[in-house]
């Protein structure tokens, strides 16, 4: 899923200008289907949930078993870990004839699936370990990593025993947390789990962290300032996936426009037509107008006339692209 690249760009200063791996020429780009996954693996449905539906929206690569199909999952998960089980359902039913266990399908597509599911409530974790073994016998360690993760953050042993069993000579920060929250279940260490959790936490992986000291204060006998410590872990991870107003309302977080969009939405507040918009970036006008309406949807808006404000209020930088 590449979420270390798409990690990187959700930093302050790094998304603006960034080279996105998933760009198609012909319809744009990924961008909010990658972000917005980054998202659904801190368990922040909320931030997710307005990227996945521009996504959607986009109709990238207008390919039902792949990019669409993909987003669909995503979007069935953000619903439900935003409260919302029956729009998560009707999702997951647009998303049926991609359901099956594939091994040989997209692993984004699949865990958004799975995790989609478990949210709520199926018993589908079999499946999941199934598929994890299936990945770990084909020395796909990162993805086995991800889906076996998330069976032993449903109580699955035999995730917890896979993983703890993996090869990992060199992991890396989320593999090496995967493996000591796997650890800690393993050997009821409410230490290891706790200080795993403030990892996950200062990561920003809230979804994690918050699991992560939940186990923890479930280990019989913990000593006290353990269970004060993930006390308040599990507290900060559930404040920091709280929805926003915007999240509330539907709408994007400030800042959440991609490079094009940006682009595109500073040369119309600048009083470009559409047609000029697509001239200069070599897009055709459709393409402009669908990144437009992405850009409206984030920014809350409704018209043209409200772009130069909206842009100042989410702190976009305009100036280059509107004087090309």
């Amino acid at each position: 899923m590449t979420c270390g690249y798409w990690t990187r760009i959700l930093e302050p200063g790094q998304r603006q200008g960034a080279q996105d791996p998933y760009q198609d020429p012909r319809n744009g780009s990924t961008t909010d289907l990658g972000v917005g996954l980054v998202h659904l693996l801190r368990g922040d449905g909320h931030r997710a949930r307005p990227l996945l539906r521009s996504a959607l929206d986009q109709a990238l690569l207008a390919d039902p078993f792949r990019t669409e199909g993909q987003v669909r999952a995503a979007l069935a998960w953000a619903e439900a870990l935003t409260g919302d089980p029956d729009a998560a359902r009707a999702e997951l039913a647009r998303y049926a004839p991609t359901t099956g266990i594939d091994y040989d399908g997209p692993i984004a597509a699949q865990h958004s699936l799975h995790g989609a599911l478990l949210a709520l409530g199926e018993d589908v974790v079999e499946e999941v370990v199934a598929r994890g073994r299936v990945l770990l016998e084909r020395g796909h360690l990162g993805n086995a990593a991800v889906v076996l993760s998330q069976a032993a953050r449903h109580g699955s042993p035999a995730a917890v025993d896979l993983i703890r069993a993996m090869p990992m000579d060199q992991p890396g920060p989320w593999m090496r947390a995967a493996r000591d929250h796997a650890e800690g279940v393993a050997t009821g260490d409410a230490a290891l789990l706790v200080r795993t959790a403030q990892t996950l936490l200062a990561d920003g992986d809230l979804g994690f962290a918050a699991d992560a000291a939940t186990a923890a204060l479930a280990v019989p006998g913990a000593p006290k300032d353990v269970v004060r410590a993930a006390t308040r872990i599990q507290q900060a991870a559930r404040r920091g996936s709280a929805p926003s107003a915007a999240a509330r309302d539907g709408a994007a977080a400030p800042g959440l426009l991609t490079r094009r969009e940006e682009e595109v939405a500073a040369r119309a507040s600048a009083g470009r037509s559409n047609a000029r918009i697509a001239a200069e970036l070599h897009l055709s006008v459709r393409t402009v107008e669908g990144y437009l309406q992405s850009a409206f949807g984030k920014l809350g808006i409704n018209s043209r006339t409200e772009l130069a404000a909206a842009l100042e209020k989410a702190g976009t930088g305009t100036g280059t692209a509107a004087t090309e």
